[in-house]
């Protein structure tokens, strides 16, 4: 068994003797204390404290790459104007900016993240990618020229890398009978 392919996972804090060769992933509640002398061949996360090291050689397997963050089309925006959303790439530990370039201005509407895979729903004639797994991320109105920009930090966590999921805004605009105009949707690959 490869070491990137190992996790520790421990409830507390966890700690390395001096002089402990410890192979795969730990990963601790609190905080992470490898002493001195001591060698880890995988990684240490704590989720709420800190790693600490005295004199400690930490190696991250050579099989443990995390894939490459990526932006894709995978569905048209409907309504008149159509409103196009974008987005900059998802990089763990980064900021991604969402940008929805519209042409009403004044607009409710609502950026929401939902699982890749998910079965498509159509609304008002709208290709929606939302259910009850999906999370609104944004709550906004357009400004004069309709558009709006949204920043948010990804978060770091490695277990994330590869995520996959899709963005969509969905605006609520009563124009030429219809109350619903939705963006374009985006496929996101969380990575580095």
């Amino acid at each position: 068994v490869e070491p990137d392919n190992v996790f520790w996972q421990v409830g507390s804090s966890a700690t390395l003797s001096g002089y402990v060769a410890f192979k795969g992933n730990l990963i601790a509640l609190a905080s992470i204390t490898l002493s001195a002398g001591s060698s880890l061949d995988g990684r240490a996360l704590a989720r709420t404290g800190a790693v600490t090291m005295d004199t400690s050689d930490v190696s991250v397997p050579a099989g443990n790459t995390c894939t490459p963050a990526s932006v894709e089309p995978i569905a048209r925006g409907c309504g008149i104007p159509a409103p196009v959303l974008s987005c900059s790439v998802p990089v763990l530990g980064q900021i991604a900016t969402a940008t929805l370039d519209g042409t009403v201005p004044a607009v409710f509407g609502r950026l929401r993240l939902s699982p890749y895979g998910m079965p498509m729903g159509m609304l008002d004639g709208c290709h929606l990618f939302v259910n009850s797994n999906s999370s609104w991320i944004a709550q906004f109105s357009t400004d004069g020229n309709g558009d709006f920009t949204h920043s948010q930090i990804v978060p770091a966590d490695p277990l994330l890398c590869g995520t996959r999921l899709i963005l969509q805004g969905v605006l609520f605009t009563p124009s030429g009978g219809r109350s619903l105009t939705a963006t374009n949707a985006l496929l996101l690959t969380l990575g580095t």
